[in-house]
């Protein structure tokens, strides 16, 4: 929530990179950073730059079957969310799942995993998107790979809040605060 002092942080960054660009580590970096800042104005209601940014982040790693691409979209799938422009979310959750798939990366799968429920608890009041997308961030736990698990968590507190079951959600939203 600090949006000032993370734009402060990554827009020198990504400065300092652009003379870079020929560099595939930089383009990498270059696209995770512009990404992170794309998420952050996301948060902010600025959707239509958000958009841009998402868009130039994916452009600057095309071509190269790296997995940040599948990072880049799953970002971009959490602001397609948070406006409920689903068939947009939908899209990139399956893009970035042939890249989990393509780049064979286990982390990428489960992050479009608890996407994909996510979106899917916001539609099916059953249990089953619910339970996958617990079961996608205990994975994740477990596996240690916690970055941008409060999201998950997150999500599932939300979900659960609204179909009335408050002890998941308190727990749910601890752990999202915890991470």
């Amino acid at each position: 929530g600090r949006y000032e002092t993370a734009e402060a942080t990554l827009a020198p960054t990504l400065e300092a990179m652009r003379p870079h660009m020929s560099r595939m580590l930089v383009r990498v970096g270059y696209a995770y950073c512009l990404a992170s800042l794309a998420a952050t104005r996301a948060d902010r209601g600025e959707f239509a730059a958000a958009d841009a940014a998402f868009e130039e982040a994916l452009e600057t790693v095309r071509g190269l079957d790296h997995e940040v691409e599948g990072s880049v979209l799953l970002l971009w799938n959490a602001a397609a969310l948070q406006q409920g422009r689903w068939q947009a979310a939908d899209e990139r959750i399956e893009r970035a799942l042939a890249v989990a798939e393509r780049v064979r990366s286990l982390y990428l799968a489960l992050r479009g995993r608890a996407a994909q429920a996510y979106a899917g608890a916001l539609t099916d009041p059953g249990p089953a998107p619910l339970a996958a997308l617990l079961g996608a961030s205990e994975r994740l736990e477990a596996r240690g790979m916690r970055l941008w698990s409060s999201l998950s968590y997150g999500w599932l507190a939300e979900a659960e809040a609204a179909r009335g079951d408050l002890v998941v959600a308190r727990r749910a939203a601890a752990q999202a605060l915890r991470r």
